[in-house]
């Protein structure tokens, strides 16, 4: 999801390369363990060997009690990513919602998240302050063994009183260096949990596989699909040829989903091929694919940028795009924003409404002018007059080229070759 994506991006990443600085004051603070046992082995051995040989299994004790610190900070930062995620995708279909009037259940939804990632990260510095007394109170038991030993040597005369004055003073310095040594583990533990999500996100493999030695494309005017399976449907067969509006109508959304993600590459089908022309899809390189296949989804975005850019995209260079524009009702749109296609769009297109969003981005699709476009329920935002402009429109924009319509309306079947029902 894009919320958690962004959330392992920033925090989780910040978090990672963070700990580089963590670990390099640790360091320091080592040094300065290591100085003071050195001055204890001259003060006395017993005392010197007493750091040395004592503190690794301090921090070997402290080591054990945050590993339950580091599975509460993995769970923290899951929620919080997930709460992020739901976030952005609300915001982003923030006016569908109001419009179905689902605005209340979709906030009930993200209340419930944000207290779990809330009940999350409480656990986790509930855990973290737990961590801190332990650290505390460890470091301090520590160096008053240290403190206690000393004071029984100057008793017994084995070290001066001067010198058990030293390891007092030295007992003291130790304590800074110590506890910051020990909060490596606290460190370790957020950064580890972060790494592992990072690690997560880096490994995730392929949706689909890439090709071996791409081949040169032939006859790219045709699409075939054989025994090809999405969604868990039944196995589909499907021949559209060049100049020919294919229109197909289901009930199964998820199948509509999946075949516009299969013919852009986005996903495999379960099983049977797809070819375009005399070559199968998987042969081909994406980019070469996708100039010649565009599967152009319900819920498009616009790009930051102006409408002009928008438009221009996907377009061959130095092509018009006044008819593409015109077959998509986008004029109409660009005549009533204040600067035309100089308006500035915002992330997502989300500074325009649901209907002029979806004619920009039919009009990008039809500016690509690729060999074989899928167009995804392309005119569920305009009302019937505009619609029925914007079918004859794509009746004439595609009339050389292979066209398939994923929708229910029948002023867009209407003007298909042929319909096919799923």
């Amino acid at each position: 999801m894009p919320g958690e994506v962004y959330s392992i991006a920033t925090s989780d990443a910040g978090s990672v390369a963070g700990f580089t600085h963590t670990l390099s004051t640790k360091l320091a603070a080592a040094c300065g363990v290591l100085t003071a046992a050195i001055s204890l082995l001259v003060i006395s051995v017993p005392l010197g060997l007493l750091v040395i040989l004592g503190t690794p299994p301090v921090l070997a004790l402290m080591q054990v009690v945050s590993r339950p610190l580091e599975r509460r900070a993995e769970t923290d930062q899951w929620q919080g990513a997930k709460a992020g995620a739901l976030a952005a995708d609300l915001l982003s279909g923030l006016r569908i919602l109001s419009g179905i009037g689902a605005g209340d259940a979709a906030a009930q939804r993200y209340r419930g998240a944000s207290r779990t990632s809330l009940g999350a990260t409480l656990r986790a510095q509930r855990y973290q302050a737990m961590y801190s007394a332990a650290n505390v109170a460890i470091a301090g038991a520590f160096l008053a063994v240290i403190a206690y030993v000393g004071g029984r040597m100057a008793a017994s005369g084995s070290i001066s009183v001067g010198e058990f004055v030293a390891v007092v003073g030295l007992a003291q310095f130790l304590r800074g260096p110590l506890i910051d040594i020990i909060y490596f583990g606290a460190g370790l533990a957020r950064a580890r949990a972060s790494a592992n999500r990072v690690a997560a996100l880096l490994g995730t493999t392929e949706a689909v596989t890439p090709a071996g030695e791409p081949v040169s494309l032939n006859h790219s005017e045709f699409l075939t699909l054989r025994d090809v399976v999405l969604a868990g449907a039944s196995p589909v067969d499907l021949d559209v040829k060049r100049g020919e509006i294919i229109g197909i109508v289901t009930e199964n959304a998820a199948w509509a989903d999946a075949l516009v993600d299969a013919l852009a590459r986005r996903i495999e089908p379960s099983s049977g091929t797809i070819h375009l022309g005399d070559n199968a899809i998987h042969e081909l390189h994406i980019d070469e694919l996708r100039t010649h296949v565009l599967a152009a989804p319900h819920d498009a975005a616009l790009f930051i940028g102006t409408v002009g850019d928008n438009i221009d995209a996907l377009a061959p260079i130095g092509s018009r795009n006044d008819e593409a524009i015109a077959a998509a009702a986008a004029d109409q749109v660009i005549s009533a924003l204040p600067l035309g296609l100089a308006t500035r769009v915002t992330e997502q297109g989300n500074s325009l409404s649901g209907g002029q969003r979806q004619r920009i981005a039919l009009a990008r699709a039809l500016a690509s002018e690729a060999p074989v476009l899928v167009l995804h329920d392309p005119t569920t935002a305009v009302d019937s007059v505009t619609e029925a402009r914007i079918a004859r429109g794509i009746a004439e924009v595609r009339g050389a080229h292979a066209t398939i319509l994923l929708t229910s309306s029948p002023v867009l079947l209407d003007i298909c070759d042929r319909v096919i029902e799923l």
